[in-house]
């Protein structure tokens, strides 16, 4: 606890410190002032708690620190300190913000006991005041928020009426989520230890296990300047604390508060994916386009399984896996409910018996899942468990791929185009292939290639540099590296001693 005692006589600001020592051994040492100018001076770089102040002081007198503390800051605990029982002096002291009056004569180990008790008890109402606050604010927000019927112009008069106002036109919103901090009085007292001075308002409003606070910028600077303060602040808070942070733009508009926030909470969405992608403008007319892939590929899985049956809807859902990568759809909690709708129809379908309570725990626990591949991981596991999908399904791609790079070898440029041929995505080809075969296409390429060139250098006269072309190689010096690597010769010398153990036998 902070202490300052504030007094013109040196025997009385020596007295006070000993005895509130001796009243509370755990306390810091209090910091003595003889004159209220040198008070007010500290208190504006380290606010105290509390403030033993000598009301009859020379030069400075009590009232005048009493309301330059207060100016400070309101929450400090204030008691006024005289030598006589002055009611006139107590009520001025009381009507500017004083919390206490004692007289001198009085004051005893015990006395400093009670007072410092009534500093605490008064911090923590002030503290469940201010939570209470935060708290009722952001439950207004949280309803406006989704509230289709109200239109935004009347969503800030709402807003108005429980005194969130702006004092300028310029917002922003950043959402925050922790698997450490699960309730928002953990993250509204993280937030209110700091020093929020890069915006001139904020509201904390706490939704689906995310903290969003909607910042009000102050007057003047540019949008530019905005974005740089707001990326400062996230800076500073990742800094400190290892968040999953979302930041929305800033908007010259207050009457798109809504969509501020929105944005700040699928942007923090995106790190689902697990790419490094920066946080974006938010596209609406995307984001719709978006939904309705989403349903057409579900839509079209529950089709391929229930109309062309479970071989064809295998090869269809590992394209399908891919695709949503791709597709990266904003809305990642709508993504996941289309997912579980899909399960829920293919265990209609099958006759899959599952208890309502046990579903809901599953469905649940589904929408919490961190990113796309534990998602995906699940949505395998319970496809297999309808025996929907096999554990190997993935062997239609690779044998396809195989299948199509043995035929066009000579001619395959890149491996996007045996992706292309698959439409599946170049990543999501190459890990399955490595999964099966525990090796790479291109490496699985150059082996079919180099086996064809081979067999061209036993049984034909064509020039090197000809099965070279001839096996989907431009480049002499690479096909000769290649060779050797494979070979540990190169074809040169490969030709050349296979020539001569024909002739001698």
């Amino acid at each position: 606890m902070n202490i300052y005692i504030v007094d013109d006589e040196q025997i009385i600001l020596e007295w006070m410190a000993l005895t509130i020592s001796r009243a509370c051994s755990n306390t810091d040492s209090p910091i003595t002032f003889s004159n209220g100018k040198d008070a007010i001076e500290q208190a504006q770089k380290d606010p105290p708690d509390i403030v033993f102040l000598d009301i009859m002081m020379g030069g400075i007198d009590g009232i005048h620190v009493l309301k330059s503390l207060k100016e400070i800051d309101e929450s400090i605990y204030i008691v006024m300190l005289t030598c006589v029982n002055d009611f006139e002096s107590a009520r001025n002291a009381l009507l500017f913000g004083a919390d206490e009056y004692i007289l001198k004569i009085e004051i005893s180990e015990d006395l400093i006991r009670s007072v410092l008790n009534h500093s605490k008890k008064k911090a923590r109402q002030r503290q469940k005041s201010s939570f209470l606050s935060h708290y009722y604010q952001g439950a207004i927000i949280n309803e406006l928020l989704w509230d289709k019927n109200i239109s935004d112009e009347q969503s800030i008069a709402e807003l108005g009426k429980t005194g969130i106002t702006f004092i300028n036109t310029a917002i922003a919103a950043i959402s925050f989520r922790s698997n450490k901090l699960n309730s928002e009085e953990l993250f509204i007292d993280y937030f209110k230890s700091k020093n929020i001075d890069e915006f001139a308002n904020y509201f904390f409003m706490y939704s689906k296990e995310k903290l969003i606070i909607l910042v009000n910028f102050f007057s003047g600077p540019s949008t530019g300047i905005y974005k740089n303060l707001l990326e400062q602040f996230a800076s500073r808070i990742s800094s400190e604390r290892d968040w999953d942070i979302g930041i929305s733009s800033v908007h010259t508009m207050t009457e798109t508060w809504r969509q501020t926030i929105i944005e700040s909470i699928f942007n923090l969405d995106q790190d689902y994916y697990l790419d490094s992608t920066p946080y974006t403008v938010l596209d609406y007319t995307t984001l719709d386009l978006e939904k309705s892939k989403v349903r057409e590929l579900c839509n079209n899985a529950q089709k391929a399984f229930m109309i062309h049956g479970k071989e064809y809807f295998q090869a269809y859902y590992y394209g399908m896996s891919g695709k949503i990568k791709e597709l990266h759809c904003s809305d990642v909690l709508y993504l996941k409910k289309q997912l579980w709708q899909m399960i829920q129809a293919f265990e209609a379908f099958t006759h899959h018996d599952t208890t309502e309570r046990e579903s809901l725990i599953e469905y649940h626990n589904f929408l919490k899942l961190q990113n796309i591949n534990h998602t995906m991981k699940q949505l395998d596991e319970k496809l297999q468990e309808l025996k929907i999908l096999d554990q190997k399904a993935y062997n239609y791609y690779v044998v396809k791929a195989i299948n199509y790079m043995k035929i066009n070898y000579s001619t395959i440029e890149h491996i996007s185009e045996i992706a292309d041929y698959l439409d599946i995505s170049v990543e999501h080809l190459c890990r399955l292939f490595k999964a099966e075969t525990n090796t790479t296409c291109m490496k699985y390429l150059n082996e079919i290639r180099i086996g064809n060139a081979k067999d061209l250098l036993m049984n034909t006269n064509l020039k090197i540099y000809e099965i070279a072309e001839k096996v989907g190689y431009q480049n002499l010096s690479y096909f000769s590296y290649i060779f050797k690597k494979m070979f540990g010769v190169n074809p040169f010398s490969f030709r050349n001693t296979y020539q001569s153990n024909s002739d001698a036998l």
